[in-house]
């Protein structure tokens, strides 16, 4: 699925009011944290919904940006088979960390998005530090997701 690491696509430190989502597959789980569509999400006392996701189910998060990553807000189960079907989009919302014009990608946490099916006025206008919405059909290991749609902000 979409297996990433770390925070490195959040840029900042502290609490924002900047609200982001992540919807996809859970790569990685930890006592306070899980791994959702390559974004890390804090989870607290303060969290509400579903807590006990495991490594390879799906999961929808909204939150907000929080100390590199996202601070989970709520989280709920997300039917695998919905996703398999194409029924439900992947969607990661975030601050972008990296862009590689000369391969046309861009960098949310560990997850790579493909810009180069883009118009060239949206593709040119993504840079680092940009907020961007990215949703896509559900795509099983892939490196880079070929988005359906990007909103920049």
């Amino acid at each position: 699925g979409i297996i990433g690491t770390g925070t490195q696509g959040l840029i900042g430190t502290g609490t924002s009011s900047l609200p982001v989502v992540a919807q996809g597959e859970v790569s990685e789980t930890g006592k306070d944290y899980v791994v959702v569509a390559g974004q890390k999400v804090a989870l607290s006392s303060a969290t509400t919904g579903d807590l006990s996701l495991n490594v390879g189910e799906f999961a929808r998060v909204t939150g907000l940006v929080y100390d590199g990553g996202i601070q989970a807000e709520s989280v709920s189960r997300v039917d695998a088979d919905l996703m398999y079907l194409g029924q439900l989009e992947m969607e990661v919302s975030g601050i972008v960390s990296e862009v590689d014009r000369s391969v046309g990608t861009a960098k949310l946490g560990k997850l790579l998005i493909d810009l180069n099916d883009l118009d060239s006025t949206t593709r040119d206008a993504i840079e680092a530090g940009s907020y961007i919405e990215v949703s896509s059909s559900y795509q099983a290991f892939v490196e880079r997701v070929v988005p359906n749609g990007i909103y920049l902000e």
